[in-house]
């Protein structure tokens, strides 16, 4: 049923094999900032036409240091 519910235009963005997510400012800053919260100013999403900002955050889990990431509609 999901599949049949995506949209075909995102269909480039569903292998991220060798995307280079240290480009992305909202993960080099959480890197360098550990446990604090990052927030990005708006920026239009590339997944639809609305303004949305990201939220990250470095902390340490059981196995090791873990990123979180989110972006919010705004």
């Amino acid at each position: 049923m999901y599949n049949a519910m995506k949209d075909k235009r995102f269909k480039p963005l569903e292998d991220a094999s060798s995307a280079d997510w240290f480009r992305r400012h909202y993960l080099r800053r959480a890197i360098y900032h550990p446990d604090q919260l990052q927030v990005t100013r708006p920026y239009l999403s590339i997944t639809g036409a609305h303004m949305c900002v990201t939220l990250s955050m470095k902390f340490t889990c059981p196995d090791g240091d873990c990123i979180l990431c989110c972006d919010l509609k705004t």
